[in-house]
């Protein structure tokens, strides 16, 4: 879960400056169109923003994440506190000017060959190679690999699904032991697709994930339990 704080002050009028940025995508700008239109302090969880923008959750972060990098929003960082186990919201702040004081992005190339721009420390798409993993202190640790017992059908079922979840999570897939496709089925008949998708979410963006997690399945379990705990 995550709040949305609102420079523009309750009125939908889009910054001049905004319109003529070039360097943002027009979808990029369009996405900021729909956030400045909610609410000051409303509460979206990517899933059901992307299906009502009919984006898929990967490009509707991919457009945050360039809000993000340009400083047209602030992404404030999620804390977690030892004491009661929990971990607070995350805070976006819809800014009116881009923020001076935004991150010094880094440039990656997309699937479709184009330079994009993102930054590290707020985005978690950023896939995991040999230099980035020794900067951010990681260990990059080989997934198990599945056993041979599968069947032709459900191991082409297994090689799409880790490589969408690497895609979209590539910090939760090097897990020790990473989420399965069958373990996946399973979590669908225990929570609710956005349940999953937000702890999914919430995990990638936790810095001691690798550190302190080898279980992707009992991971997802217990941090979704965590979750509705919560008042």
């Amino acid at each position: 879960m995550a709040k949305v704080f609102n420079e523009n002050k309750g009125y939908e009028s889009i910054p001049r400056n905004l319109i003529f940025d070039t360097s943002l995508s027009d979808r990029a700008r369009f996405v900021y169109c729909y956030m400045s239109a909610k609410p000051d302090g409303w509460d979206f969880v990517l899933a059901p923003m992307a299906k009502e923008l009919g984006y898929s959750v990967e490009t509707l972060r991919k457009y945050i994440t360039e809000l993000v990098d340009s400083g047209w929003i602030i992404k404030g960082e999620q804390q977690y506190d030892k004491e009661t186990g929990k971990f607070s919201n995350i805070d976006y702040i819809i800014k009116n000017i881009p923020s001076p004081c935004r991150k010094k992005p880094v440039s990656v190339k997309t699937r479709v060959g184009k330079n994009h721009t993102q930054d590290i420390n707020s985005s978690i798409n950023t896939p995991l190679n040999e230099e980035n993993i020794k900067e951010k202190g990681l260990s990059k640790v080989k997934p198990k690999k599945v056993g041979d017992i599968l069947t032709p059908e459900e191991k082409e079922k297994e090689d799409n699904f880790r490589k969408t979840m690497r895609e979209r999570y590539p910090r939760f897939m090097m897990m020790e032991s990473p989420l399965t496709y069958k373990q996946s089925q399973e979590l669908k008949k225990l929570y609710d697709d956005e349940e999953i998708l937000q702890a999914l979410e919430e995990i990638e963006c936790w810095k001691l994930l690798l550190k302190k997690r080898v279980d992707g399945f009992r991971t997802i379990k217990n941090w979704i339990n965590k979750n509705r705990e919560r008042p």
